[in-house]
């Protein structure tokens, strides 16, 4: 008789692969995340055989046998379904090949066990690999990602990556060795690059030994959170913060007054992802004081699409942050008002200086 976990298994993976609503690398990508869960010694080249079939039926029928036939060996884990990786993850398979290497996308929360996702590393290719000048230094493995078809690597401490990250810590131990060990990546260069550099992994060219000082950007900030984010680092995310709450001011004033409205949404959205309040009252200080961006964050210009950039919640707060204006002009009341986000996540737009819980609270949004 099939043992229940196993057939539970057999019927998630049926049901995943021949739901056509699901987009094909995304099913793929799932599946390649239960097979690896089930069957942990699982080789990748079994793993391509497996989901490299020429048509949705074949790979059905194919890892159908396959559960069957091993059901013996399969690991006895819960059933529950993983979530789903999100749609804009590239593919990083080798386009010129026909057998596929998939990199489970980062739908990833602070909260969720790091053991439950396992990441594959990007095969290796043949070109040679430019080494960041930041990053050229001392170290025993080379994260290496692609920008416009030239390989940028960047040497980091193996040691340090595994204190980061519980999960580039599991890439590492199943990357092949070499000196310096290879780690291949298919994330953006310029988010791996403030990422590492937040950590102050970089190499130092003083000599004290310790990182030069780095003062990123918004766009940076964002990029280094969706690698937190990604690879599960409570320890980047907490860095991030910190950094976040010293340096408000100069991140904020990274935007500049002429910014492009694409950088402003980004303060907004990374101003509520971290629940940062110190942010937002940087940002209610430009809008009032200097007069910042009043043509790009006035609510009743905007139109669909610039309310799907911001979000719901975002596109709520600076609704209720311009409703508050005076007859002097649009965000000209803003010192009486703050942000305020619970231990929960909630936000309130608030009296300044009172408490999010009180009675006083004009809104509250879901975070």
């Amino acid at each position: 008789m099939v043992p229940y976990r196993v057939a539970a298994l057999r019927v998630q993976l049926k049901t995943l692969l021949c739901d056509e609503s699901i987009p094909w690398q995304d099913a793929l990508s799932t599946a390649h995340i239960k097979l690896r869960l089930a069957y942990p010694n699982l080789t990748n080249d079994t793993l391509e055989a497996l989901l490299g079939g020429p048509s949705r039926e074949a790979v059905v029928t194919t890892v159908r046998k396959f559960v069957l036939d091993s059901r013996c060996d399969a690991r006895v884990l819960p059933v529950d379904d993983l979530p789903l990786p999100d749609d804009d993850v590239d593919d990083p398979s080798d386009p010129g090949s026909s057998s596929r290497s998939w990199s489970p996308a980062p739908t990833l929360t602070l909260n969720q066990p790091p053991q439950v996702v396992v990441f594959t590393p990007l095969p290796v290719a043949a070109s040679p690999i430019s080494l960041h000048p930041e990053f050229n230094g001392e170290g025993d493995v080379v994260i290496v990602c692609t920008q416009d078809d030239q390989r940028v690597g960047f040497r980091v401490q193996g040691s340090l990556l595994r204190m980061a990250s519980p999960i580039l810590a599991n890439l590492l131990s199943s990357a092949r060795v070499t000196t310096p060990r290879i780690l291949s990546v298919d994330d953006n260069l310029h988010d791996l690059h403030a990422f590492l550099r937040l950590l102050r992994l970089g190499s130092s060219s003083s000599s004290s030994g310790v990182p030069p000082p780095f003062n990123p950007t918004v766009v940076q900030c964002a990029g280094a959170h969706r690698l937190a984010l990604k690879y599960n680092g409570w320890y980047a995310r907490a860095v991030l913060d910190f950094h976040v709450e010293l340096r408000a001011a100069s991140i904020v004033d990274t935007v500049g007054p002429h910014a492009h409205k694409d950088h402003v949404y980004t303060l907004l959205v990374l101003a509520h992802d971290l629940h940062s309040s110190f942010l937002w009252a940087e940002v209610c200080d430009r809008l009032q004081v200097k007069k910042w961006w009043h043509d790009i964050l006035n609510p009743w210009k905007m139109n669909d699409e610039d309310a799907a950039a911001l979000g719901n919640s975002v596109f709520s707060l600076i609704s209720i942050l311009a409703s508050v204006s005076s007859r002097s002009g649009l965000y000209s009341d803003l010192h009486e008002l703050c942000v305020l986000y619970s231990d929960e996540g909630d936000v309130s737009v608030a009296a300044a200086g009172r408490s999010s819980g009180g009675a006083t609270a004009m809104c509250s949004c879901g975070s």
